[in-house]
């Protein structure tokens, strides 16, 4: 029994000292490839071919374990690169260990022989890829097709413009404007531009592709649709809501669900104060249950308060009615009651000598009795915006029209005459429209015109 354990300690020994050899000189799991000049490890389970650890590549032409990577260095080959035929991708929890056998800038001149274990070539990398209208870099040991880097003297990045031809492609520039090849590795295209179908294309905006990075929608005129792929137009009437909220014109405000809607006429919801609309809630009527109820003009419903009427008709049986001309009621919210020198006799306008008693005399904004020249002399008013409008006194002179008009509305009643102004109106949903505003001066009518075109550019002159 001693004999024969004694044999069986020799027999191991040997076969550790056969093990321990092997391992020294590249075979085994016990590799010392790991250190430049040490012996290439020889093939086994992960890469079936000579090859080195910890960052480096094997020289094939003098067997030994060398700095790789680089344009005249052989390829990186470990367990990670492409000659394990796994196609590893990622980080590594060795950082000392490579996964591309070239740098950048570089191709790994080896291609698997066609019997699926060997390699072809000189296992060296080669510089390429990096100018401008030359060869892409050919495919190698991990990539298939052709490719390009960055230009070496511009920093500009660059594409196999044919990466099926591979070294036969030529590298032209990639990702910077409309219409350009979209790039292979990072971020296809520059930021403004996203990929579709292989071309690099305008993003951000209406009706085009959502960006894939920063703001998925530019200009704040639009938003990204349900899908999230196209930026559709916002802020007008029955569009999406402005990106911060709101909306891009007044009479229209952003309702519960995000929308546009218009506010402000008969029938439509009351503006609310946060809609950006100036005045009262309603344009047309009042507010009457959120909703803009049309009332107070020529046979429309009377309004509540104390002016029922709102432009010189007269209440009656509950609707508003003409009122100052013949047979008709007199006009009791206007200085003169009865046009044409007619006189209101009992409540109705009558001409003289069909009066059935006393009238009253006719009298001018002033409170100033007729003459020959009385008549609806027109004032304008100006807003805060420099936006105008005009009403009309009945006044014998333009003096004695305008102080009727400063009574009422101070130094927001101004003298004519006014000047028509011409402006170029570009807003996003509609393009450049031409626009004429009235006004004392060019600043006036510019102010009026900024103020009522919410989110458009406003300038002098013609549309291009």
């Amino acid at each position: 029994m001693r004999r024969i354990a004694i044999v069986a300690l020799t027999v191991l020994a040997v076969a550790v000292a056969a093990f321990l050899a092997a391992s020294y000189l590249g075979f085994g799991p016990w590799r010392r490839c790991d250190t430049p000049g040490s012996a290439c490890c020889g093939p086994d389970g992960e890469v079936k071919t000579k090859h080195c650890h910890k960052g480096l590549g094997c020289d094939v032409a003098t067997g030994k374990c060398a700095v790789c990577g680089a344009p005249g260095q052989p390829c990186c080959d470990g367990d990670f690169t492409g000659f394990s035929l796994k196609g590893y991708t990622g980080f590594l929890l060795d950082p000392t260990e490579r996964i591309e056998s070239c740098d950048t800038g570089a191709s790994c001149d080896a291609r698997l022989a066609p019997d699926g274990v060997s390699w072809l070539g000189t296992r060296r990398c080669q510089g390429c890829g990096t100018r401008r209208g030359a060869s892409c870099c050919a495919p190698d040991v991990r990539y298939a097709l052709g490719r390009c880097f960055a230009d070496a003297t511009s920093g500009a990045r660059l594409v196999c413009d044919d990466p099926w031809a591979g070294e036969r492609g030529a590298c032209v520039p990639c990702g910077r404007w409309h219409g350009d090849r979209a790039c292979m590795s990072g971020y296809p295209c520059d930021d403004g531009l996203v990929e579709q179908d292989g071309l690099c294309v305008t993003c951000g905006y209406p009706e085009m592709p959502t960006c894939d990075r920063g703001d998925p929608c530019r200009g704040g005129q639009s938003v990204p649709n349900r899908s999230f792929s196209r930026c559709v137009a916002a802020g007008g009437a029955n569009q999406p809501c402005l990106p911060g909220g709101g909306c891009s014109y007044q009479g229209m405000f952003c309702n519960a669900r995000r929308i546009c809607e218009l506010c402000g006429d008969g029938g439509q919801p009351c503006c609310p104060p946060a809609s950006g609309t100036p005045g009262p809630p309603c344009r047309v009527g009042e507010c009457r249950n959120d909703r803009c109820f049309a009332c107070g003009y020529t046979r429309m419903p009377v309004c509540s308060g104390s002016a029922p009427c709102k432009d010189g008709s007269e209440p009656v049986d509950g609707t508003c009615q003409p009122c100052g001309h013949e047979g008709q009621r007199c006009c009791y919210e206007m200085s003169i009651r009865c046009w044409d020198g007619m006189r209101c006799d009992d409540g109705t306008c009558r001409r003289s000598g069909a009066s059935s008693g006393g009238g009253e005399q006719w009298k001018t904004c002033s409170g100033q009795p007729y003459t020959w020249s009385t008549n609806a002399r027109p004032v304008a008013i100006e807003d805060a915006n420099g936006c105008v409008t005009v009403t009309s006194y009945l006044a014998s002179t333009p003096e004695e029209a305008l102080q009727c008009a400063r009574a009422q509305h101070g130094d927001a009643a101004i003298p004519g005459p006014l000047g028509d102004f011409a402006f170029a109106v570009t807003c996003p949903a509609t393009g450049c429209n031409q626009r004429t505003y009235p006004g004392r001066d060019q600043d006036a009518a510019q102010g009026c015109a900024e103020a009522t075109a919410i989110g458009c550019t406003v300038e002098e002159g013609a549309c291009p």
